[in-house]
């Protein structure tokens, strides 16, 4: 673990505090880096400006993947799905953060790849290639 970097995700729901107050606490008790969940009323940038701050590593962003199902076969909201992920790039991007942690699927009962869904990923991963994003990919 020589070199390594101690790392907490942030969540203002579950701790009770603001995402400021966290990284300053985690700073405080010998943590070097985090990570944030990505919504759309999260303010990445501000999150850059205070690890920054801090001296702290804004590791990655955890990406949404409620609507990952809608990857692999054709639903009403495939586009919503394919852009919240694209949406979430380019948050990453702004925000100078290098890796972006995605779900393939959600849950254990629908999880065959089909060419629709790989053709969906395509997309976010030629999108995230021009950006200079890495996906890690997270099992379910």
């Amino acid at each position: 673990m020589y070199r390594a970097k101690l790392c907490l995700g942030l969540s203002e729901n579950q701790f009770g505090i603001s995402n400021e107050e966290q990284i300053c606490l985690w700073k405080k008790t010998g943590f070097e880096a985090f990570f944030a969940v990505w919504s759309r009323d999260c303010d990445m940038q501000q999150l850059r400006r205070l690890a920054d701050r801090e001296g702290m590593l804004f590791h990655s962003i955890h990406a949404p993947y409620g609507a990952m199902n809608a990857f692999w076969k054709p639903m009403e909201n495939t586009a919503a799905a394919v852009q919240e992920q694209l949406d979430c790039l380019h948050d990453a991007a702004r925000a100078q953060v290098p890796i972006v942690v995605m779900h393939p699927f959600i849950g254990f009962t629908e999880h065959e790849p089909t060419q629709f869904g790989l053709d969906n990923f395509s997309i976010v991963v030629r999108e995230a290639e021009k950006l200079g994003i890495r996906i890690a990919i997270e099992n379910t």
